[in-house]
């Protein structure tokens, strides 16, 4: 069977050719978003109380999909490398997605920049500083203390070898990890294909 897009005709794949079927609009992944996203600001909007006991369940979703965001990347770099041929090809490769990255990033924050400054958020609120609860935002700036880079670095490196399976202190951040394991899986390769 095809992907289902909106409004689009798709062939039925099934023994006996049915002929062809409109798929309904909210069968579209996209469309379901969206509405759900809708309905979230009109339930915002109606009964502030109800929509924030339910943050919970948002919560939940960020977690879960950010659990599994760091398996995709590491499966997908994975299974990328090891169908290439040679370390050349996949230094290419590489460098072309760092290339990839940093432009669309700094594309995204001239974008963000611009927006910032042509809608000016928070502009409107008006709040006395003096007024603010200063222990409700304890936890955050307790959060985003600053590091020094050899906290940082150290935040980074395991203890043991078992360090690599666990998540360490403060540092949720695996990338680096994945990162230093592509690294010795490289040289590994290298080791054995020259000798």
């Amino acid at each position: 069977m095809a992907v289902l897009q909106a409004g689009q005709v798709v062939e039925v794949e099934s023994g006996t050719n049915q002929g062809s079927r409109k798929i309904p609009v909210y069968r579209v992944l996209w469309v379901q978003v969206l509405i759900a996203m809708t309905l979230a600001v009109i339930l915002g909007y109606l009964n502030p109380a109800r929509a924030v006991a339910m943050k919970p369940l948002g919560d939940a979703f960020i977690r879960l999909i950010t659990m599994i965001v760091s398996l995709i990347i590491f499966c997908t770099v994975v299974t990328g490398i090891a169908g290439m041929e040679s370390l050349k090809k996949v230094g290419r490769v590489g460098g072309m997605a760092l290339l990839y990255f940093e432009v669309v990033s700094t594309i995204a924050l001239l974008i963000g920049l611009a927006v910032g400054n042509v809608v000016h958020p928070g502009s409107g609120f008006n709040v006395n500083v003096a007024t603010l609860d200063a222990k409700s935002v304890a936890d955050y700036a307790g959060q985003a203390k600053a590091q020094t880079v050899t906290e940082f670095s150290d935040a980074h490196h395991p203890d043991h070898c078992g360090g690599w399976l666990r998540q360490r202190g403060h540092s949720r951040n695996r990338v680096p990890r994945v990162v230093i394991r592509l690294r010795s899986g490289c040289r590994r390769l290298t080791r054995q294909t020259s000798g």
